[in-house]
C-alpha cells in the first residue's frame, strides 16, 4: 500500500466524467507489427513499476497499489478508456491499429514531459523486436537499469520552500477573458493538429528572438483579440512551467506543473517587431528558478491543506475547487513539451497529437517536435473553428507554413466516480 505522492494530490479532482486524460497519438508511415509491439510493451511495463498500479481507498485516502492484472495491448487507437473493469484497473493503457499507436495515461499519475521516457522505451524495444536493430534513440531507459532514485522518491520530500504571501482569494484574481461558458454537450474535444518543417518553424522563432511557446502565446492571443472584439476583460496566456529544476527531480514522472500568466494587453504595449521577444522574455522572467520555488512553495502548501482534511469527501471539494479556479485564470494554455529525438524513427513519424482534458471550457496548446516536424496541437471542448483558421491564417501571414493540418473529433474517455473505488 503506498501513500499517493504529493505531486499527485489532484487525484482528488477526478471524476467519472474528468478523468484527466492524457493522450498521445502517433501515426507512422508504417503498419505496426501487433506481435512485435506486445512484446515490446511487456519489457517496456516491466522497467516502469510506478504505472503498474491502481486506485484503492484506505478509509479516508485513495492509495496506489500494484496491480497483478495483465497489462494488454488493445485496439481502441480512436476512443480508448480508463474504466477501470475495461482496462483492468489501470491508470494506463497503450492501443494499435494499423499505423495508429496511441497511449492514454491519467494525468494525476504522470505530466506530458515525465511519459515521454515510456515512449522511447516502448518505441525502441518495438524498433528491436520488429526489424532487429538498435533504434538510435539516445538516452533511452533499458530494463536491467537500475531505477534513477529521482524516479522512485517523492519530488516534494526533500523540497523546502517558503510562502511569502498567502494567495489570494479565487474573488480578488482579476477576471480574464473566456472563451466559452459551455463544454461540448456530449464531452467530445475537437483536436487540430499542425504539421511544420521544423528548420522553417525555428528559423523564424529564432529570427524574432522567440521560443515555441512565446510564439503560440502571441499568434493565439491577437488570433483570440480579433475574433472577440467586443471582449471587455483581458486575454491571459497560461504558460506551462516544468518545476523539476526547482525540486531537484530531472527524471521524475511526477505532474510538476504550474502555469506562468501572460496579459496580451501588456503584449500589445510592444512595438509590434518586438512582440514576441517580449512573450520570450516573460515567459523566461516567470520561470526562473526563483519562481519555480515560489510556485513549488505553494503546492506544498495546498498539499499539507489537502492533506490535513478528515474525509475523503473534503478532499475531493478542495481538490476540484482549486482544478477549476487554476483552469479559469487562463483565456487558453500553452504547453511545449520540447524536441524529442526518436532516432530512426523520426523519419517514419508522420503525426504526434497530444489531447488533453479540462474540467472547464478552454482551449489548449501543446506543442512538441520529432525529427523533422513540428506539431501544434490545439484542443478545444467547445466548438468554434474561428481559432484554428485564424492560426492558420497567421502562420501563413508570417511565412510558416503548414505541410499538413489533421482534425478530428475525440470522444471522452471513460472513468469511474472515485466513490467507486474499491477499498
Amino acid at each position: 500500500m503506498e501513500e499517493l505522492w504529493s505531486s499527485q494530490g489532484m487525484f482528488y479532482a477526478l471524476h467519472k466524467d474528468f478523468p484527466f486524460a492524457l493522450q498521445f497519438r502517433l501515426t507512422f508511415d508504417f503498419p505496426l507489427d501487433r506481435a512485435a509491439l506486445t512484446k515490446a510493451l511487456a519489457v517496456t511495463i516491466a522497467r516502469y513499476p510506478y504505472f503498474k498500479v491502481k486506485m484503492k481507498r484506505q478509509a479516508e485516502e485513495i492509495c496506489l497499489v500494484d496491480n497483478e492484472k495483465p497489462f494488454l495491448l488493445y485496439e481502441d487507437v480512436a476512443a480508448p478508456t480508463l474504466d477501470p473493469v475495461q482496462n483492468n484497473d489501470y491508470l494506463l493503457r497503450v492501443s494499435a491499429s494499423g499505423n495508429r499507436l496511441t497511449l492514454c495515461i491519467c494525468h494525476a499519475l504522470v505530466d506530458g514531459r515525465g511519459f515521454v521516457p515510456f515512449l522511447k522505451t516502448l518505441l525502441h524495444y518495438y524498433w528491436a523486436e520488429r526489424f532487429g536493430r538498435d533504434s538510435g534513440i539516445p538516452a533511452v531507459r533499458l530494463l536491467g537499469d537500475s531505477l534513477n532514485d529521482e524516479e522512485s522518491r517523492d519530488p516534494y520530500l526533500a523540497f523546502r520552500g517558503q510562502v511569502q504571501e498567502p494567495l489570494p482569494p479565487a474573488s480578488h484574481v482579476p477576471e480574464v477573458f473566456q472563451l466559452s461558458r459551455t463544454m461540448d454537450a456530449a464531452g467530445r474535444k475537437y483536436v487540430s493538429c499542425f504539421r511544420m518543417d521544423a528548420d522553417e518553424f525555428m528559423n523564424y522563432v529564432h529570427r524574432v528572438g522567440g521560443t515555441p511557446n512565446a510564439l503560440a502565446a502571441q499568434l493565439l492571443s491577437e488570433v483570440i483579440a480579433e475574433v472577440h472584439p467586443e471582449r471587455q476583460a483581458d486575454i491571459s496566456v497560461g504558460v506551462a512551467m516544468d518545476l523539476r529544476p526547482a525540486l531537484g527531480v530531472s527524471c521524475s514522472h511526477h505532474c510538476s506543473v504550474s502555469l506562468i500568466s501572460l496579459s496580451y494587453e501588456k503584449g500589445q504595449q510592444q512595438l509590434p517587431g518586438q512582440r514576441t521577444a517580449w512573450y520570450r522574455r516573460e515567459i523566461k522572467q516567470g520561470s526562473s528558478l526563483e519562481a519555480q520555488r515560489t510556485h513549488a512553495a505553494y503546492s506544498q502548501v495546498f498539499i499539507h491543506r489537502l492533506k490535513s482534511l478528515p474525509t475523503m469527501q473534503e478532499k475531493m471539494n478542495v481538490s476540484r475547487t482549486a482544478v477549476e479556479q487554476g483552469m479559469a485564470r487562463s483565456t487558453f494554455t500553452v504547453s511545449y513539451i520540447g524536441q524529442e529525438d526518436l532516432g530512426e524513427i523520426n523519419e517514419h513519424l508522420c503525426f504526434m497529437e497530444i489531447v488533453s482534458d479540462s474540467a472547464i471550457p478552454t482551449l489548449t496548446v501543446i506543442i512538441s517536435s520529432c525529427g523533422k516536424w513540428f506539431f501544434f496541437v490545439l484542443n478545444q471542448n467547445f466548438a468554434d473553428d474561428r481559432y484554428v483558421r485564424g492560426l492558420l491564417h497567421r502562420f501563413e501571414a508570417i511565412g510558416i507554413s503548414c505541410i499538413d493540418v489533421q482534425q478530428q473529433i475525440v470522444p471522452p474517455v471513460p472513468f469511474m466516480d472515485l466513490e467507486e473505488v474499491p477499498e
